[in-house]
């Protein structure tokens, strides 16, 4: 009776062991694995640095609606925590960067390529956000949100794009619109936003698509 009351305490004893190094192990498993796949995520991003292709859409000097491809960088910084809200949830904070034209002549391709020679072959444009943005993140890995504030925009030959005057390289107009962002990876994030330029009969559409990329 002994030996039985001994062999079946063992038996217990080993079992308690191994449920308590199988919750052990689920425990380490499952926070490595939220580690490596939220790395990225919308919701837990504070700074970003994300290089960007997009496209504007203006009123060349001819009156025509023209389309240039863009090129640049797109930042923005995250300060909800410290001004008490939920980091988890919330996007407060400064956006900026920069993106780059070459719009050449009225009637040039995509590129601002052209065989005609309109006198704007070297018309270049350069457009730096001067934004606050707001978002949410009702899921991990989504964030929708929005932004305003100004477009610090400089065209080297000031009449290639119509916003409403053709004397200044130099403007800060007014600016709107929209920001999705997006957990395609675990170390990759994308960016969606349009945006509106607003200059009365003469305004432009900025949009973009920037990829947040993890190095950690």
């Amino acid at each position: 009776m002994m030996n039985r009351l001994i062999f079946m305490l063992c038996l217990a004893l080993t079992g308690l062991s191994q449920g308590g190094n199988y919750a052990q192990a689920q425990t380490t498993t499952s926070e490595t694995t939220r580690a490596e796949v939220g790395r990225l995520y919308p919701a837990d991003e504070r700074f970003g640095i994300k290089p960007a292709f997009g496209l504007n859409q203006y009123n060349d000097d001819q009156g025509t609606r023209s389309n240039r491809a863009s090129y640049g960088l797109e930042t923005e910084y995250n300060l909800a925590s410290a001004i008490g809200m939920d980091f988890n949830h919330w996007f407060l904070g400064p956006q900026s960067g920069f993106l780059y034209s070459h719009l050449g002549n009225a009637g040039s391709d995509f590129f601002g390529s052209s065989q005609n020679n309109t006198g704007s072959g070297g018309a270049n444009m350069f457009i730096i956000p001067a934004d606050i943005k707001v978002g949410f993140s009702p899921l991990q890995w989504i964030r929708i949100g929005a932004h305003g504030g100004g477009n610090v925009i400089y065209r080297s030959i000031a009449s290639s794009i119509k916003l409403d005057d053709t004397d200044l390289n130099w403007r800060l107009i007014p600016n709107v619109g929209a920001d999705v962002d997006l957990s395609i990876s675990k170390n990759v994030a994308l960016t969606l936003r349009p945006d509106w330029t607003l200059s009365g009969s003469q305004s432009m559409f900025s949009g973009t698509a920037a990829l947040g990329i993890s190095l950690g």
